[in-house]
């Protein structure tokens, strides 16, 4: 964010930009179902109902809500956040892997709200809106007697989460949706939201700390439990040793190319039967493995093993289409090198970026010409 994206986004705080509520009325509930179609379904490629809680009908009664977010300069809904309680959904087996509930007594699960599923309109996304909607819907649920939020995010948003204060209280893991992801916890624990310089400062200091004392008690306690909890992902920081694993899409690349591309990648370290992308997902993220197998699997059938080098999720990268196969993890320490398309885009070379995809291209016509040979 630029000096001027800066001021603009300060100003927007100001003048209270962006608002921030439970849809209710049918209008502003419509108006949530299209951000998530536009940004899950036809961005995203995500298949509707292909996660942990979708199988939940928006209904107040059983705990599950929608948080709006409207800019008030054009009236629009450009945001959106799904709000369930974690009692309704405590003893599903999806939810308890997906957000470790078990380490959860249900006097703390009473005070624990899920957030899921926040999505903004791309032209809002340099602005200060999802910080505002999660701050704000986080603001909402300690007015409402609640006090902490879990979420599972996806290894890429994982930074910016932690910049808003949430903390891991798990390892990576393949979701039901495919893919991975990072259970984390939101606590009003005023001395790490201060030390993680996070809005939700704000908010919180209307709240007694004897409220936050449970939870910041449980936190400390895992801690001293699990120690560093291993996240089972990490930043690349490879080596001229690693050319080999990213060379097809690197190939050409000038040296300070390669590196801003590859310094956006994340490194995945499996377990056996992890689902690094599932069959009719979006196509948001390309992989090469970097050591162990994988095998790519077409309605339960086995089409593939891919080995160090080998390239997965090109086809629907580059087509921006769903993906036709599934790939899991098949021997131990199987170590995946994750890309996503914003990686791509933060390249500043026109030159370096047209290279990308032209190797990209190469790798799907390699690909195809191989699928049709007899």
């Amino acid at each position: 964010m630029d000096i001027l994206q800066a001021l603009t986004a300060q100003l927007d705080i100001w003048l209270d930009r962006f608002e921030v509520f439970f849809a209710t009325a049918p209008a502003d509930v419509q108006g949530c179902l299209e951000v998530l179609e536009e940004v899950r379904r036809k961005e995203l490629n995500r298949v509707t109902g292909n996660s942990v809680l979708a199988s939940h009908a928006l209904d107040i009664e059983v705990g599950v809500r929608l948080a709006a977010c409207r800019d008030t300069k054009s009236g629009k809904i450009i945001g959106c956040m799904r709000v369930t309680e974690a009692m309704g959904v405590k003893a599903e087996k999806e939810s308890i892997a997906e957000y470790r509930l078990e380490l959860f007594s249900d006097a703390l699960l009473k005070q624990t709200l899920i957030f899921t599923r926040l999505c903004i309109l791309k032209e809002h996304r340099k602005s200060v809106a999802s910080f505002v909607l999660f701050s704000k819907t986080f603001s909402a649920l300690l007015d409402e007697g609640y006090t902490a939020a879990l979420l599972a995010c996806e290894p890429n948003l994982f930074n910016m989460y932690r910049k808003l204060g949430a903390r891991p209280i798990g390892r990576a893991h393949n979701s039901l949706s495919g893919g991975y992801r990072i259970p984390m916890v939101s606590i009003p624990d005023v001395a790490h939201l201060t030390a993680c310089g996070s809005p939700l400062v704000k908010v919180i200091r209307k709240l007694d700390p004897a409220r936050a004392q449970p939870f910041i008690d449980w936190y400390a306690t895992l801690e001293r439990k699990e120690g560093e909890i291993p996240l089972g992902i990490s930043p690349y920081e490879g080596d001229d040793e690693d050319v080999p694993c990213h060379r097809l899409l690197t190939t050409g690349l000038t040296k300070a190319g390669a590196e801003q591309l590859l310094q956006n990648a994340m490194v995945i370290s499996c377990q056996v039967g992890d689902v690094l992308v599932a069959e009719r997902d979006g196509g948001k993220s390309i992989a090469f493995v970097r050591q162990g197998m994988v095998d790519v699997v077409v309605s339960n059938r086995k089409l593939a093993m891919l080995g160090p080098g080998e390239i997965f999720g090109e086809l629907a990268f580059t087509l921006d289409s769903v993906r036709t196969a599934s790939v899991s993890a098949s021997v131990p320490g199987t170590e995946v090198l994750l890309l996503s398309m914003n990686a791509l885009q933060k390249l500043d070379s026109d030159a370096d970026r047209a290279l990308v995809w032209r190797n990209l291209a190469r790798c799907v016509a390699q690909r195809l010409v191989a699928r049709t040979s007899v």
